[in-house]
């Protein structure tokens, strides 16, 4: 018998498999641990089981492939404070250390060709008031709290197959039998209730038939590049722009441009403000991506960049505009808004971005995924209590918060006039304007230009699912 994990072994049984190491599937793991201690999920806070009660084991499958790559908008709004803390988190010890307080600056370029404070207003609660923070040391904590409360963290494990099982041809399976890949070889694992944490990849709603139903085919194409020497940085004239100190230096500070093919933007990244990562929004089918040449790509990139105002001024202060980073591949993520069609089925359900993916300008991924992972842990709880309609309700509330981000989206996308007829801009507008008032399946739209990705997901300006 072969000892993986917390002290499992390669068969096993669960009561609930978490596959996806994000924070919402961390969040739904740490939400399920505090039911048990307070009795609902939304409300508790994470602690040991109490000895009268028998404990879920649970489990989180941790692929170990997330890309923990550098990031312009890793932010949470102060709302965000409360769900920390009812995991058992203290957000201030995500925050970059010399930026602990301040609240993110966005300056943009939209409705007006002028580049103004700018507050873009999704729904998310005090998103007026986001904080930057630091993912990597957030998803370490997660993981660390995780294992402090007696969850089985699973890393370097990626799901082979999943099979329902149960008595005749019954509708709703007595558990699921995964086979999951490791290193050392397969671990099969009985579970009572099997959830999706995947991000984009949606690797086990995919298994079961479940399909993404996009509303735009937006990627992102970006860089992060090191900022130009202080020589380099005297020698040029400062960026006018309000709170701005000539350098494009304000901690955690984010440009968005519009431009006619989407929107640009800038800021340093979270983890690193030395490097200040560029992204470029825009769809598939409006891409240039060199053919398959890395550095055809990245003088394609910019040469679009240099069509740009501010957000060209502030590449002039990198080592790229000089030629050191000339060669610095694009890389290229999906960023399409868009949700499953089956958001949950028998003993199974899909949370973050596995469930629903939102507009990059609305730099809501964090928030969203620890809304999601609390939102989603009461309807496994209600549902493993006997609850017969817990995941139905769960699937409205994702389906209605991901309709109402569309309609607020087309009401953002539509202040800016100026480009109203680039194709761009009137997709977004004419279909967002008719998106049906209640969640409902909408027929994908028509393929773009095929396009490579790379293996991450889009949350923020440059970050993998949740």
């Amino acid at each position: 018998m072969v000892t993986i994990g917390s002290g499992l072994h390669a068969a096993t049984s669960a009561d609930v498999v978490i596959l996806g190491g994000g924070v919402a599937g961390y969040a739904l793991a740490l939400a399920l641990r505090a039911a048990e201690t307070d009795g609902h999920a939304s409300t508790a806070t994470v602690d040991a089981p109490t000895p009268r009660r028998r404990a879920r084991r649970i489990v989180v499958v941790a692929s170990g492939a997330q890309i923990r790559r550098l990031r312009v908008d890793d932010a949470l709004p102060d709302a965000a404070a409360t769900l920390l803390r009812r995991l058992g988190l203290d957000p201030a010890d995500y925050r970059p250390i010399d930026d602990g307080s301040a609240v993110r600056v966005t300056h943009a370029a939209w409705s007006l060709p002028q580049l103004t404070s700018h507050v873009f207003d999704f729904g998310v609660p005090d998103a007026h008031r986001a904080r930057p923070i630091a993912r990597r040391r957030l998803l370490d904590a997660l993981e660390a709290r995780a294992r402090a409360v007696g969850i089985h963290v699973w890393t370097d494990t990626r799901l082979r197959t999943a099979v329902a099982s149960g008595s005749g041809a019954q509708a709703i399976p007595d558990d699921w039998r995964l086979v999951l890949e490791q290193p050392h070889g397969d671990v099969h694992v009985r579970a009572r209730f099997v959830v999706d944490a995947t991000g984009r990849r949606m690797r086990f709603a995919q298994m079961q038939g479940a399909q993404r139903l996009r509303d735009d085919h937006a990627v992102i194409a970006w860089r992060a590049l090191p900022r130009a020497d202080v020589a380099t940085l005297a020698r040029l004239p400062p960026i006018v722009a309000e709170g701005d100190d000539g350098r494009g230096r304000p901690p955690g500070a984010r440009w968005i441009e519009a431009v006619p093919t989407g929107w640009w933007a800038s800021a340093p990244a979270v983890e690193d403000p030395d490097r200040l990562v560029i992204a470029q929004l825009t769809d598939a089918d409006q891409l240039r991506t060199g053919d398959g040449d890395p550095r055809l790509a990245a003088r394609q990139w910019r040469s679009a960049l240099r069509a740009t105002i501010y957000t060209c001024a502030r590449w002039r202060r990198t080592r790229d505009a000089d030629g050191d980073h000339a060669s610095a591949p694009v890389r290229i993520a999906d960023a399409s808004v868009g949700r499953l069609d089956r958001l949950s089925g028998p003993r199974w359900l899909a949370v973050g971005s596995a469930a629903a993916t939102f507009d990059p300008l609305a730099a809501s991924g964090l928030f969203e995924a620890l809304r999601g992972g609390l939102l989603a842990a009461d309807a496994v709880r209600a549902h493993l209590a006997g609850a017969p309609d817990a995941l139905a309700r769960y699937a409205h509330a994702v389906g209605a918060r991901h309709e109402q981000h569309v309609r607020t989206r087309a009401l953002i996308y539509g202040a800016v006039t100026r480009f109203a007829s680039c194709r761009f801009w009137s997709r977004r507008i004419a279909a967002d304007a008719v998106a049906s008032p209640t969640p409902a399946p909408r027929p994908p739209a028509a393929q773009p230009v095929p396009v490579v990705f790379s293996a991450g997901s889009w949350s923020g300006i440059v970050a993998p699912g949740s």
